[in-house]
């Protein structure tokens, strides 16, 4: 039997949204939390667990194309996610971002403010504060007053949450990163003596094949670590140089089987950042710009969105 899991589009929860109208307060509920100007900001969905979405499990929330900006860097301020946070009834206080390096690294948190355990590495980080500069590509806590949260454009969040010891968390998962909720994973069975048979996992929205082509080298990359289904050819290439389609919702599903999380506690999100207008990417918002426009500029050219876990 093939490793399978519950699909859903965001306007499962949030019906108009192709039409960039407002659908209901999120408050507690899954749904979409407006702005002023009444069009969405986020979308909040759930977790599945036995096949079927379960509404006693924390809310995954994205922030969407008009919240505007997520970017999160330790040295900058970006008053918009203050902002766009308590839209969503987040204490923004209680908001754990990481700085973000396309790495497989993740910090475990469970209070505020920052003090390093003495041991961190086999044992979790007590609290934290902006001045902790955590860098790394994921965050988890059994806190329930903690929000992890990373931001992604293009790359795919992961939500994790188990139930049993009540650790949960996001990861940003690019292709450098691919593998890294199973690093996730196997950190909370270290601190929390979780089991990898208990967490139920989101798969986020990411670029989809439809838009991802890739070299012969990293087609080969991935078919040899995280199977072959992951790749596929392409018969008559636009650019030859990228004659293969990647999925890196099949990637991590892969690495997911392989964790030993069960598929009926698997939700996989199938809308394309690229091909959304409502979401934000890096490849659909830069295509457009110059090959000699300086990296800065093309890092401030789209809109990195927000992917959280809100449990309060």
């Amino acid at each position: 039997m093939s490793y399978c899991a519950v699909n859903f589009a965001l306007k499962d929860f949030c019906p108009d949204i192709e039409d960039v109208k407002a659908v209901e307060s999120a408050g507690g509920d899954e749904g979409a939390v407006q702005n002023g100007g009444g069009k969405p900001e986020a979308v909040f969905f759930r977790f599945a667990r036995n096949g079927k979405f379960a509404d006693d499990l924390p809310l995954c929330g994205i922030s969407l194309i008009n919240a505007g900006s997520m970017r999160f860097r330790w040295n900058e301020t970006n008053p918009n996610r203050r902002r766009f946070f308590s839209g969503c009834g987040i204490n923004y206080k209680n908001v754990v971002p990481v700085e973000l390096v396309h790495s497989k690294k993740v910090c475990a948190v469970s209070s505020v403010p920052l003090i390093p355990s003495a041991n961190p590495a086999q044992a979790e980080l007590t609290r934290f504060s902006p001045e902790s500069g955590m860098i790394a590509d994921g965050v988890i806590s059994r806190n329930p007053e903690l929000v992890p949260a990373v931001t992604v454009a293009d790359c795919m969040p992961l939500y994790l949450f188990d139930p049993v010891s009540g650790a949960g968390g996001v990861v940003h998962s690019g292709w450098k990163g691919t593998g890294i909720v199973a690093e996730a994973i196997n950190l909370a069975k270290v601190l929390y003596g979780a089991k990898a048979e208990d967490f139920c996992v989101v798969i986020g929205p990411c670029i989809d094949d439809c838009c991802y082509n890739v070299d012969a080298a990293r087609a080969e990359y991935f078919s040899s670590n995280f199977g072959g289904g992951c790749v596929k050819k392409i018969e008559n290439p636009q650019n030859p140089d990228f004659p293969f389609q990647l999925s890196l919702r099949k990637a991590n599903l892969f690495v997911l089987q392989n964790a030993g999380v069960k598929a009926e506690n698997v939700a996989v999100c199938t809308d394309c950042t690229s091909c959304s207008p409502f979401l934000g990417s890096h490849r659909r918002q830069t295509r457009h710009l110059p090959a000699s426009i300086d990296l800065d500029t093309r890092l401030k050219s789209f809109t990195p969105m927000a992917a959280f876990l809100k449990r309060v």
